[in-house]
């Protein structure tokens, strides 16, 4: 038992499986051994702490950040892979990048989430911007094909509008746009099997099916 601060000129060893790290007056947080897999954070607290358990921040130290700075990455890699290059770079990372100056009223951040293609980290990206908008560099797979439901849908609702854009399996798996939150109610465009399209039908006969008066009367 120490009252004061402790240094170590060396390695710091915990031998025994489970090992608990306790930090605050009453060990309310604690870093705790998992046999084999890792390491467990843990907020001791039982009164609700105001909803909150425990935070991990990654602080950077820098006094004038600028656009474009990484303020924390997370790296995700296999250092002991045998056949080394590649296989020993970081495959995947998760980045917090500064989008503008900052200052006392601006510290626009964004989110870059990476994988590797052949030890770059850049395989494919999904970066979740201040300005409210997400930006995806490869491909977007909407795949529920191993699930109870197999509609794959798109749902956009802006001012009180619902519109869905999707999958019905109700109807032969039709790519639909629906004036409505659930895919395939109150159709309004179709796309069928051999090019046949349908407007306001949500099942089309034709190459083009037309319901109603396309001017809008």
């Amino acid at each position: 038992t120490f009252s004061g601060d402790v240094s170590i000129g060396d390695a710091l060893t915990f031998s025994s499986d489970g090992a608990v790290l306790s930090f605050g007056a009453d060990a309310d947080v604690t870093l705790t051994h998992v046999a084999d897999q890792g390491l467990t954070l843990k907020s001791t607290a039982t009164d609700g702490a105001g909803g909150l358990g425990p935070i991990l921040n990654l602080s950077t130290g820098d006094t004038d950040i600028a656009a474009a700075n990484q303020l924390g990455t997370i790296n995700f890699q296999a250092p002991d892979e045998g056949t080394g290059t590649d296989a020993v770079a970081v495959v995947a990372s998760i980045t917090a990048i500064a989008q503008e100056d900052f200052a006392a009223d601006a510290n626009g951040t964004s989110l870059l989430l990476r994988s590797s293609d052949s030890g770059t980290n850049d395989g494919g990206y999904l970066e979740i911007k201040n300005d409210k908008t997400i930006r995806v560099k490869g491909n977007i797979e909407l795949d529920r094909a191993t699930e109870s439901s197999t509609d794959v849908v798109l749902y956009f609702n802006g001012n009180g509008v619902d519109w869905t854009l999707g999958t019905d399996s109700s109807n032969g798996g039709y790519l639909t746009f629906s004036n409505s939150a659930t895919v395939g109610t109150n159709a309004a465009m179709v796309f069928g099997a051999s090019g046949k399209i349908g407007i306001g039908n949500s099942t089309p006969g034709n190459t083009l099916d037309v319901v109603g008066d396309i001017s809008g009367g």
